[in-house]
């Protein structure tokens, strides 16, 4: 079944300051089966010339993603588009959802450009 409700994440992301952060994720069967734990270390870097990621009413994270990273906002998101680094359009998917979860486990390591409702700010997503 899908266990994704009941992952446990420990540790704790300041997007406000620069540095490198260790999250855990953590997750059991119904049976009580532990999988192993999954370490991730979040980099939080200077931002220049794109959008920085903690935007008002944005949340993107984790940042650099490895398998995945999940968008949320305060209002509903109708589509989101990644570009790679030359503008060509990668990833598109339409929703009608506040929060969004992309994966990312078949993207090559690199930086990628997001938008959000063909809004005109772009994203700079990192994907290890």
């Amino acid at each position: 079944g899908d266990l994704t409700s009941s992952i446990v994440i420990t540790g704790s992301v300041d997007s406000n300051t620069i540095g490198t952060y260790t999250l855990t994720y953590d997750v059991s069967d119904a049976s009580g089966n532990a999988a192993d734990s999954v370490t991730r270390k979040i980099n939080v870097v200077l931002t220049l010339g794109i959008d920085s990621i903690e935007e008002k009413n944005i949340e993107i994270y984790p940042i650099p993603a490895q398998t995945f990273f999940v968008v949320r906002q305060k209002t509903y998101i109708k589509k989101v588009k990644l570009y790679n680094i030359i503008g060509q359009i990668i990833y598109e998917v339409s929703t009608n959802n506040k929060e969004v979860r992309i994966n990312t486990s078949t993207f090559k390591s690199g930086v990628y450009l997001m938008r959000i409702n063909d809004n005109k700010k772009l994203f700079k997503i990192i994907v290890q």
